[in-house]
């Protein structure tokens, strides 16, 4: 089972569960346990409690909030009780903000040198409804040098070795342009790419690749899916802004076509304009358009349009040919393919056009010079 929740509240969510964790030692084991049987606390698992007041609070704002509480409370106790246990791929993509779903059971892996035994937790109920099932996780096994990150009590990846265990881990039904597009956006936040200060943002491009690269070379033996990864990495680009803009990218990188560029830049009638996908030798531009960018209001929207419609306008009074593409457009990467492919033949014969033209007028021009 699947629950989404608002990014906006992770943060102050574990934050809150972090501190209201209790812990049994030989000194308060029994009090605790006596708190537990007249239901000020619930027990997450043997030895660890949360405060009944806390789920309840969550609880009150929608059951989904009270289950990511619980889930929250279970990953802090498993790595209360097992200190080399470390928050897996899935939910450290949703702690980071790449994904907006999550799983009730936590996403939980550890190095090779430790137990792969289960960690059972009972289930959750508040005034005698359930607000979890009870549950069991097996931990996997991940490399034990991967690079963590610790806040308010949880540890997870952190963003480099979060996208090597994207693809190492990714299911074989996953496609692979799919996972490109998500592991793009996580080398994107890695590189904190600055649009209008290319020259030092492409330089921590290459930078963060050759070290993505020299991890994979280390880890290569031992990581499933390996060659997809060493195919994968030197096609990430930094200028991506979205998942659809990366899907678009992977889809014409395929092409295989000359200088393709992201955020190019372009002063178009006195404009700064930076194109999603750009071939500047042949004036082409590629424009992604994700509902995301078009704001929530109507007035948003409308402004958005407007902007969009006068930029366009005098990108095309630049001489360039603008395509604008929808996520329905990416489903058919063929389609988008053969229309680049259309596209860059219209433009070559528009250089060839332009090209004879000139040669004609220079000629004639020659003429009259002679016959004068």
């Amino acid at each position: 089972m699947k629950l989404v929740i608002e990014p906006y509240l992770i943060s102050s969510i574990i934050r809150s569960v972090s501190q209201a964790m209790l812990y049994s030692s030989t000194s308060n084991r029994r009090v605790l346990a006596n708190r537990c049987r007249f239901g000020e606390i619930v027990r997450i698992i043997r030895g660890s409690y949360l405060p009944s007041s806390v789920l309840r609070s969550a609880c009150h704002q929608g059951l989904v909030n009270g289950q990511f509480v619980v889930l929250v409370a279970r990953a802090l106790a498993a790595i209360h009780r097992r200190p080399y246990l470390v928050l897996d791929s899935r939910l450290s993509l949703f702690i980071y903000g790449y994904t907006h779903d999550f799983a009730l059971a936590p996403d939980l892996c550890h190095g090779k040198d430790h137990s792969l035994r289960p960690l059972h937790f009972p289930a959750v109920a508040l005034d005698q409804h359930v607000v979890a099932a009870a549950i069991s996780v097996r931990p996997r096994h991940c490399d034990g040098r991967a690079g963590l990150k610790t806040v308010s009590g949880l540890r997870f990846l952190d963003q480099e070795s979060l996208l090597i265990r994207c693809v190492t881990r990714a299911p074989h039904h996953v496609h692979v342009a799919d996972l490109f597009a998500q592991i793009n956006m996580i080398f994107a936040a890695i590189v904190n790419f600055d649009r209008f200060r290319q020259g030092a943002s492409r330089f921590r491009e290459r930078s963060a690749r050759e070290s993505l690269q020299l991890t994979h070379a280390r880890l290569a033996r031992n990581i499933r899916n390996s060659a997809k990864l060493r195919a994968l990495l030197p096609r990430l680009d930094a200028g991506c802004e979205s998942p659809g803009e990366s899907r678009l990218l992977f889809i014409l990188q395929s092409a295989r076509a000359p200088q393709m560029q992201t955020q190019y830049e372009v002063i178009a009638v006195g404009r700064q304009c930076f194109v999603d996908i750009a071939f500047p030798s042949h004036k082409i531009a590629y424009e992604f358009d994700g509902r995301q960018k078009y704001g929530d209001t109507v007035d948003q929207v409308h402004s958005v349009i407007e902007d969009e419609q006068d930029r366009q306008r005098r990108l095309e009074a630049e001489g360039w040919k603008v395509v604008r593409l929808r996520w329905s457009a990416l489903a058919d990467p063929s389609l988008v393919l053969r229309q680049l492919s259309q596209n860059l033949l219209w433009t070559a014969k528009q250089r060839k056009r332009k090209k004879t033209e000139g040669k004609g007028q220079g000629a004639a021009a020659n003429g009259k010079i002679t016959g004068n």
